[in-house]
């Protein structure tokens, strides 16, 4: 069984009984669900300046080592983190 965009859980078998637009929309809303650093459903998100939403771990440890977006390299600090 999966998530759907809205929480639900959805039967591995309707997934697969989805067809073309509806099998994109679900999947293009699953992949905004995850967090880019981790991989995994985004857990107290963060959305930064240029529009990517983190984990607020997953970027606060990122920026610790590096001063820029993980997705786009736009230049990005703990300062600008709330």
């Amino acid at each position: 069984m999966g998530e759907s965009s809205m929480g639900a859980v959805v039967p591995a078998a309707d997934k697969a009984e989805l067809k073309g637009d509806d099998a994109l929309t679900l999947a293009m809303a699953e992949k905004e669900l995850l967090c880019p650093i981790c991989m995994q459903v985004i857990k107290d998100a963060f959305l930064t300046a240029c529009g990517h939403s983190f984990c607020y771990m997953c970027i606060t440890t990122h920026l610790q080592n590096k001063s820029d977006c993980p997705c786009c390299a736009e230049f990005l600090t703990p300062s600008q983190l709330p």
